[in-house]
């Protein structure tokens, strides 16, 4: 069987902590080739502290004109927290929202603390320093060779950029309700060996979805747009044609 042509049909991809629209780039083209959709990828979250502050601007950019209508919007990680927010007050109009190796609970007293951290390590020293020290939980084991194009994108993002992502993660409010109530089809993908935001958290929110596909890629962690392109872009086209 020939794959689903949808040439109405346009998919957000929006980029998480450290990373530029970059982070995208091999699944973009998986998808462009595929000729199933089209695509648009949001350059980087930044510009903004507040999360409803960086949903009003991706929405004025992208989807001002339509309202969503025909969109699905999938973000990762920290950009899965944004589409969350898109989501709430577009949710008649989209088509979809995907989750990549995100969550939909603010973060732990302990997170939170981890995020003052790693601002005030970016600040003293450089966002270099702290993707290194975050790499092993960012990166499968086998999947290191991802890790100059992960430095590259946190060094063009800077400390300035990093800051704001940290502070807009921080101001997020659970969305745990909306995605257990929503009747949009929800897609989440996630690595199978994600440290943070880890399989047995996706389960827990794909068992309370109303409609909701869990993809897992195997072998890959939390940088999963980066690590495995491919399969992701496969997962995310199969979801895709199974949308009314």
């Amino acid at each position: 069987m020939s794959p689903i042509s949808h040439p109405c049909r346009r998919v957000l991809l929006i980029p998480g902590t450290l990373c530029t629209d970059k982070l995208w780039a091999g699944v973009k083209k998986v998808v462009d080739k595929s000729r199933r959709v089209q695509v648009d990828v949001v350059p980087a979250v930044q510009g903004a502290v507040s999360i409803g502050d960086v949903a009003a601007n991706i929405k004025k950019r992208y989807l001002s004109e339509d309202g969503g209508t025909g969109t699905i919007v999938v973000g990762h990680s920290l950009g899965g927290y944004v589409a969350l927010e898109i989501a709430k007050s577009l949710e008649k109009n989209l088509l979809g929202l995907g989750l990549v190796s995100s969550q939909v609970r603010p973060d732990s007293g302990r997170t939170r603390a981890v995020r003052y951290k790693l601002i005030e390590l970016a600040q003293n020293s450089s966002v270099a320093r702290v993707v290194r020290m975050q790499r092993k939980l960012l990166l499968h084991p086998t999947k290191l060779h991802c890790f100059p194009a992960l430095m590259d994108m946190a060094e063009a993002l800077g400390v300035d950029g990093f800051v704001e992502q940290q502070h807009v993660a921080l101001s997020r409010t659970c969305s745990a309700d909306f995605a257990g109530q929503t009747e949009l089809p929800l897609w989440l993908c996630c690595g199978d060996s994600d440290a943070l935001t880890p399989l047995l958290l996706q389960r827990g929110i794909a068992h309370k979805a109303r409609n909701c596909v869990l993809d897992v890629v195997p072998g890959a962690g939390h940088m999963l747009p980066l690590e495995s392109p491919e399969l992701v872009a496969k997962r995310m086209l199969d979801w895709i044609d199974t949308l009314p």
